[in-house]
């Protein structure tokens, strides 16, 4: 292969793999998220939707084709109901009421079952809020939660650690974590975390100690198998004096996510074209190159102890 066809070669395997998405500050998909009084979708860097809630105290989110709410449960100041509404924050008219006691903030739902989490650990409810059932407590308490459904398990935010953690379903050991570059807080030490099935990504609420300075940071949930990995924000997006409890992506029940797959932009279909046509031109002297490694691990290894703190 001579100098003009490797480089030409380059070329074109940079124009396939760039030219045909864009890069944005925000989650690719519609994030969900609840102040127990107000939920606000964003997408990309805009607020494209908000809308009240019907009650004060729907702090959880469970979103799949809907968006069905979960009360705190702090009865002394809020109500014990809830409600569920269409991904456009229409009332749907199916009502909640919590009866599992006090007191709740972030949750997630695979399809067959919510999730959420207080101060005694994970709860499982159906998927109309009814039956709950503790799954765990120990170190999940008060954990951000997020279902995970390329392997069918959960991310943990476990509170003023810089730690995100994932654990198969109806365990509470890790099957991969990794560290953030920040103490991952929130208010009253609760974390909201969102998995995005469109990119396979989380996103965690911060408020980072003022509500006028808080943000929404995504991660990659790549395994990791290098010990203690500390991993730098993939995106950064400023939310201003807003505070969240709760965050989900749509999970539909047939693994769909709606709005998640963004309309390519002209500018990209052009690129991918002319990066295609680049291809087939130089394919009879282009070498075949692998990005597998030669060796993979099957398991993760997991980090004891923080690596990092700030």
């Amino acid at each position: 292969m001579n100098r003009l066809t490797a480089w030409r070669c380059l070329w074109t395997l940079a124009v396939v793999l760039g030219g045909s998405g864009t890069t944005q500050a925000g989650p690719i998909s519609p994030l969900y998220l609840s102040s127990g009084s107000n939920i606000d979708v964003w997408q990309g860097d805009a607020l494209i939707d908000s809308w009240a809630t019907q009650a004060t105290g729907e702090f959880v989110l469970a979103v799949d084709s809907t968006v069905r709410t979960y009360a705190q449960g702090f009865a002394a100041a809020q109500s014990l109901e809830s409600y569920e509404y269409s991904l456009d924050g229409t009332p749907t008219g199916a009502s909640y009421t919590n009866t599992a006691g006090c007191c709740f903030r972030d949750g997630t739902t695979d399809g067959a079952h919510n999730y959420a989490v207080n101060q005694l650990g994970v709860f499982e409810f159906n998927a109309d809020w009814t039956n709950p059932q503790i799954l765990f407590g120990g170190g999940y308490a008060n954990s951000g939660i997020a279902y995970d459904s390329s392997n069918d398990s959960f991310w943990y935010a476990p509170p003023n650690t810089n730690l995100l953690i994932n654990a198969s379903r109806g365990s509470s050991g890790f099957s991969n974590a990794f560290y953030t570059t920040r103490l991952v807080t929130s208010f009253n030490g609760f974390n909201a975390l969102a998995f995005d099935p469109a990119d396979q990504t989380l996103w965690v609420y911060q408020f980072a100690g003022s509500f006028n300075n808080s943000y929404l940071e995504q991660y990659s949930t790549e395994p990791n198998t290098q010990g203690s990995v500390v991993r730098t924000p993939m995106s950064t997006l400023a939310v201003g004096a807003r505070t969240y409890y709760s965050a989900e992506f749509a999970l539909e029940p047939n693994g769909d996510t709606p709005g998640s797959t963004p309309v390519p932009e002209p500018t990209s279909i052009a690129l991918l074209a002319l990066g295609l046509l680049g291809l087939a031109a130089t394919r009879p002297r282009c070498r075949t190159v692998s990005f597998l490694p030669a060796t993979t691990q099957n398991s993760p290894v997991i980090p004891s102890a923080p690596a990092h703190s700030t």
